[in-house]
């Protein structure tokens, strides 16, 4: 037992936590902007996956299956939801509608080719505008811009925009590189909720913001002693997402870790509960919502999957 605790010893964050907003949430340091939106977010704080490898866990929240090979969730939006943009496909990430034919698979490429350049050129935005998302928001391909892009894509009614910020994977060097990813992140995700609210799209627009799994309480190997370095292994069994807008309660958490951040304590919120409330906050009936293929029905939520009634605005 000894050697194992010197192997993984607990290790607590490296940033403080303080309480903000009438909520009284408790966010990092880490998040200085994000901070400030608190009583527009809804934290689910209770996550819980069933895969602990990358791949398979990417798989599964995108899907709802660990084997590849299932439509994402965008793809299951487009089927049931079609584009309400004819130039523009209703999952940016997708070219095309799940059952779109390959005719109208080049019709929709001839008329992007005009409705694109359009909807990226963000040199028409104002300068207030590209400040609030801060100085990464004129550099082409970073979150900031991205961010900015997803706006305008939700704008033209585009159903599903999807955006990767990758470089999470801290098994080792966690403090240095944590602190400069929260940094690209931080002033963005803020500054979407407040653009959408501004252009009082946020009741309209569901945003979510998580990943594929949490990381351990405990540190993958020792602690630096030079240093005071340390990593995080993958932890599948409790973790948090936070989600805004788009008929969520804003300034509540859902859900509780143990006192070690270890495991659920409270209110668990497995990927198909997640995956049934989403569609359930998008209007559509998750158990309804089938799609056959070789002979048998599937669903983004599979055989399970129950609506969070507790974070329903």
């Amino acid at each position: 037992m000894s050697a194992l605790q010197a192997r993984l010893p607990l290790v607590g964050s490296n940033w403080d936590f303080k309480q903000y907003g009438e909520s009284g949430a408790w966010v990092s340091d880490a998040f200085p902007y994000l901070s400030t939106k608190v009583d527009d977010l809804c934290f689910l704080k209770s996550m819980m996956s069933d895969a602990v490898n990358h791949d398979p866990a990417l798989t599964f929240m995108q899907t709802g299956a660990q084997l590849s090979g299932r439509p994402s969730m965008g793809s299951w939006l487009s089927y049931g939801l079609d584009s309400e943009n004819k130039d523009l496909p209703a999952y940016i990430v997708m070219m095309c509608r799940v059952s779109t034919s390959a005719s109208r698979q080049f019709e929709m490429a001839f008329r992007m080719q005009t409705a694109v350049p359009e909807a990226t050129d963000i040199s028409s935005e104002p300068d207030h505008v590209i400040d609030l998302y801060g100085p990464d928001a004129r550099t082409p391909g970073t979150f900031a811009a991205n961010c900015i892009l997803a706006r305008r894509m939700a704008e033209r009614d585009v159903r599903f925009v999807q955006l990767f910020h990758p470089g999470w994977d801290h098994h080792g060097g966690l403090p240095k590189s944590y602190d400069g990813l929260a940094r690209e992140i931080d002033q963005p995700c803020a500054a979407l909720i407040q653009d959408l609210k501004n252009r009082d799209m946020l009741k309209d627009t569901l945003i979510i913001f998580g990943s594929e799994f949490g990381r351990t309480c405990y540190s993958q190997g020792s602690i630096s002693k030079v240093t005071g370095s340390y990593g995080r292994e993958h932890h599948r069994d409790c973790f948090t997402f936070w989600m805004a807008g788009g008929g969520v309660k804003p300034g509540i958490s859902y859900g509780e870790s143990d006192e070690f951040g270890f495991g659920v304590a409270e209110n668990p919120v497995p990927v198909n509960d997640f995956h049934a409330t989403v569609l359930h906050l998008l209007g559509i009936n998750h158990e309804r919502f089938t799609h056959r293929f070789q002979g048998r029905d599937f669903r983004l939520t599979d055989v399970a999957g129950n609506v969070i009634q507790d974070i329903l605005a």
